[in-house]
């Protein structure tokens, strides 16, 4: 399982440079406890839910597949930190 540094690093890699990005925290995400192919699948998914709405990736859409990615575990991680620090 990643460290916190690890994690940082993993959320930024996630997201080719290349990619429309918007206020993306890495700092922030990397402060959720998340295995690094769970990173890949919340940022792949983070990416479709922008290209539905404005483009650019953001926390909005990194949050909402957090979400998705969320509902389907048996014990959810609490996303509220993550919302709390910032209004989502």
């Amino acid at each position: 399982f990643p460290a916190l540094a690890e994690r940082q690093q993993l959320w930024a890699a996630a997201f080719p440079p290349e990619a429309p990005q918007s206020g993306l925290d890495h700092a922030r995400l990397a402060a959720l406890p998340v295995a690094g192919g769970t990173i890949r699948t919340i940022a792949l998914n983070a990416a479709f839910l922008a290209a539905e709405d404005s483009g650019e990736i953001g926390m909005t859409h990194v949050i909402a597949a957090l979400e998705l990615d969320n509902a389907k575990l048996d014990q959810p991680i609490d996303l509220g930190p993550l919302r709390r620090r910032r209004a989502i």
